[in-house]
């Protein structure tokens, strides 16, 4: 994804996972897919956005802080809403989440 010359140019920067997560992050996209496990991470963590790491067979999740970072930045690609979403199933965690949404969370 990173437009430089060559692969040894690219490799020597290590700019590749802020260069995905600012792109990512600026994206409709509601997934991105990596291979490696630490680019993953920082994809996750820049952009507020799940990445599927290859290496580790696991979704990466952004922490609240990078969702809540990301929100702007959402309002204005039209995404606020997702955001927020993203926001609620981290600071609950996906089964209280999945139960508030269906209606049979209980107390």
């Amino acid at each position: 994804m990173l437009d430089l010359p060559s692969r040894s140019e690219r490799q020597q920067l290590g700019v590749h996972g802020s260069f995905k997560g600012d792109f990512y992050r600026t994206s409709s996209a509601d997934l991105f897919i990596e291979s490696s496990n630490t680019q993953a991470r920082t994809i996750a963590r820049i952009s507020g956005k799940p990445v599927l790491c290859l290496e580790t067979h696991s979704m990466i999740d952004p922490s609240l802080g990078a969702i809540l970072t990301s929100l702007p930045q959402a309002a204005i690609a039209g995404q606020a809403t997702l955001a927020i979403k993203r926001a609620a199933r981290s600071l609950l965690g996906n089964r209280l989440y999945e139960a508030l949404k269906s209606g049979t969370a209980t107390r």
